[in-house]
């Protein structure tokens, strides 16, 4: 259907672009989407030439009402949830707060099965702090890191792991002269190079370089 009218006047009814990675985060906006198209359809003539338009081209939607309705609660309990383990992190008994705040949730946003599933694995992940600790309950950090390497890498990260891998001890905090001297100059340079042979792959560049070295264009 996006395909037949995103280049017609009804374009403004298309759904929204979804990722070809992570793309259990296209839930969130694709029901969402759902959501307000089925209120345009329950609009009728009073909602005028939109709820005409989307009549015509996603009448079929009401099929599935029940089915976005269900989803909607289960992506609402699970997004509440994994914000609270975000920033609240997990320590012991911490499950009563999150439970707590799954039962504020609007009955259209809570799922009661899916929010005792939820808290029991929070509190069998929480188990494992020791008292008084708070362990962290995302890749946030990590994720965020790896990112911030990759622009230092600019294209090469396209084409893997290379030795600027080394760099990312460098790229969490500030580090004073001294210390990034200090640290340039412990490891010789074959030792250096004798790791990055060892433990990395070559890069997809190294390939294709090594590949197409005597080929004649």
């Amino acid at each position: 259907m996006k395909s037949r009218i995103q280049q017609t006047p009804d374009a403004f009814l298309v759904s929204p672009s979804l990722r070809p990675k992570a793309r259990y985060m296209n839930l969130k906006s694709l029901l969402k989407w759902s959501r307000q198209i089925l209120k345009l359809l329950d609009r009728g003539s009073a909602g005028g030439r939109a709820s005409e338009r989307a009549e015509a081209r996603y009448g079929w939607l009401r099929e599935y009402r029940e089915s976005i309705e269900r989803w909607s609660r289960w992506e609402a309990t699970v997004s509440t949830s994994v914000a609270f383990v975000r920033t609240r992190g997990l320590s012991q008994g911490c499950e009563s707060e999150l439970r707590l705040k799954l039962e504020q949730l609007p009955s259209d946003s809570h799922d009661e099965a899916l929010a005792n599933v939820l808290v029991k694995l929070v509190q069998e992940s929480s188990n494992h702090a020791s008292i008084g600790e708070s362990l962290v309950g995302s890749s946030e950090v990590l994720e965020s890191v790896f990112g911030k390497w990759k622009t230092v890498e600019h294209q090469e990260s396209k084409s893997g792991i290379t030795s600027l891998v080394l760099s990312l001890g460098a790229l969490l905090g500030p580090w004073p002269a001294s210390r990034v001297k200090d640290a340039l100059e412990a490891p010789p340079v074959k030792h250096v190079v004798s790791w990055c042979q060892a433990f990395l792959p070559e890069s997809v560049q190294s390939q294709r370089q090594a590949a197409f070295a005597d080929v004649k264009a």
